[in-house]
């Protein structure tokens, strides 16, 4: 008696599509993730400084002058940008919003796949060895 052993092909393709589909929607996600990161900090408009006036006290070290006041007459943290002092605002939401989404972005484009693929060889040398 003759025992003919086939090949489930039909089975292998398709567990092989299926594990294509599954990468390509890894990709797709977080390409999409980054996009939408990315022009979620992009279309947040900067917060708007407020002119203030400082009197200047500076001071004379060994490199040169230097300013010494970083607050206004009333106490409020003032900051020097080219010749105009502007008044240091607190975080608002919609500024760490912005600064939250450009991480995420980097974060989504540059390390979330190479690490899901060093997860997913870990995942697969673990089961490789269990199996022998």
């Amino acid at each position: 008696m003759k025992v003919q052993v086939e090949f489930q092909e039909p089975d292998r393709k398709k567990r092989i599509k299926r594990i294509i589909a599954r990468e390509g929607l890894v990709i797709v996600s977080l390409l999409a993730l980054a996009v939408f990161c990315s022009i979620l900090s992009i279309n947040i408009p900067e917060q708007a400084k407020q002119q203030v006036k400082a009197p200047m006290l500076k001071g004379e070290g060994p490199w040169g002058e230097y300013i010494v006041k970083t607050r206004d007459e009333s106490g409020r943290q003032i900051e020097k940008v080219g010749d105009n002092w502007y008044l240091v605002e607190k975080a608002n939401l919609l500024s760490i919003i912005k600064i939250i989404s450009g991480y995420i972005a980097f974060w989504a484009i540059f390390i979330a796949y190479p690490m899901y693929l060093l997860i997913r060889f870990i995942i697969w040398a673990v089961r490789t060895l269990k199996e022998r």
